[in-house]
């Protein structure tokens, strides 16, 4: 991670004022502390193992001629796909999978487990993979303006994800888009501006959407939410006017010992969706807390929130006591996992499978 963030700070620094660079410097510091890393073992993942549906590399490569778009033709992206055996065509749902800055699609898959819950389910799982002569550690881009208005990054993976829907026969009311710290920030940008294809997102250690625009103002989102970036917008529906049709239904989780991505971020974008969702506070129901468990490898305490239109929950947000910059209840044996519960796989598809896009009127 240390690694990261100097990598980071590198390509921005030439750029940056001396008051910039001062409060940059300072904000890496704090992002590696050593609490900010969650403890794991260090394996080396070769192979992701599911029970008995099928695990599949590719690449893809657009097929885009819109310029506006940012996204020269020809351009490719590696992708991991986990089919369930139980598949049918058409008729079976897919989550799609953004990993976070040091991950790669097999990490990502291994770490949350995702394959095996959607073995038992019944669901597809799409990992696409940032390319390393992009980004040397595989962060995806979510604070760069195009990308943020739905272009290059964000294009791309729309494009990859309706290839795979037609191609490989997942149902397309039901495609659900999920990711963790940049890639949760990636998937809440393709879901506001592709809103005709994601029918619900999760985002885990998210960042704050629509105020960063290049690695030290992302840096200072990360830190602080936006209270500290200027120029950017705080209203939603000013970043992606494509999304303001229909309800984005979303769940949020955070840890709130989290150095990386700190709690303010989620807070700000529980008020963010509220304004995308156009939710009141009447709609806000009692938040519900669970107590610790008692033993080593039980769920962390956590309380949840749920905001819903009649008996829809629109929106969830789930803060988790003592939990770092990890994905919850995910395999420790991979980076940026944390062993202790609540399972946010689980919780991710518990709040997806309740939602469904209707398919526009020809």
């Amino acid at each position: 991670m240390l690694k990261l963030f100097n990598s980071l700070w590198r390509s921005a620094a030439r750029q940056a004022t001396k008051a910039q660079r001062k409060q940059t410097r300072k904000l890496i510091r704090q992002i590696t502390k050593p609490a900010a890393i969650p403890v794991v073992r260090k394996t080396v993942i070769k192979k992701v193992r599911a029970p008995s549906g099928t695990w599949s590399r590719g690449r893809f490569t657009s097929k885009n001629i819109d310029p506006s778009l940012a996204l020269p033709a020809g351009t490719r992206m590696d992708y991991s796909l986990y089919q369930p055996s139980t598949q049918s065509a058409g008729e079976t749902p897919l989550v799609v999978m953004l990993h976070g800055c040091s991950q790669n699609a097999n990490d990502f898959a291994a770490g949350t487990r995702m394959n095996l819950l959607g073995e038992s389910k019944g669901f597809g799982v799409l990992y696409p993979q940032q390319n390393a002569r992009m980004n040397s550690q595989r962060c995806w881009h979510w604070y760069k303006k195009p990308v943020q208005h739905g272009k290059g990054e964000a294009a791309l993976i729309a494009e990859l994800i309706q290839q795979v829907v037609a191609r490989r026969g997942f149902d397309p009311t039901r495609v659900y888009l999920a990711g963790i710290s940049a890639g949760a920030g990636l998937a809440h940008i393709i879901a506001l501006n592709y809103p005709d294809l994601i029918a619900a997102v999760g985002l885990h250690s998210a960042p704050r959407f629509g105020v960063a625009h290049d690695a030290i103002s992302a840096f200072a989102v990360m830190q602080n939410g936006g209270g500290v970036v200027h120029g950017g917008s705080a209203d939603i529906g000013d970043r992606s006017a494509r999304g303001l049709a229909g309800l984005m239904p979303a769940i949020l989780i955070q840890g709130l010992q989290d150095n990386v991505v700190r709690p303010v971020n989620v807070t700000q974008l529980e008020t963010q969706f509220c304004q995308r969702n156009r939710l009141t506070a009447a709609q806000r129901q009692a938040t519900v807390h669970r107590p610790a468990g008692k033993s080593t490898r039980s769920a962390h305490a956590f309380d949840t929130s749920d905001y819903r239109l009649g008996r829809q929950t629109v929106l969830r947000v789930c803060r988790i006591n003592n939990l770092p910059h990890a994905w919850s209840g995910g395999d420790p044996a991979y980076r940026f996992n944390e062993r202790r519960g609540p399972d946010a796989s689980r919780m991710m598809w518990n709040f997806f499978m309740r939602h469904r896009r209707e398919l526009a009127s020809d």
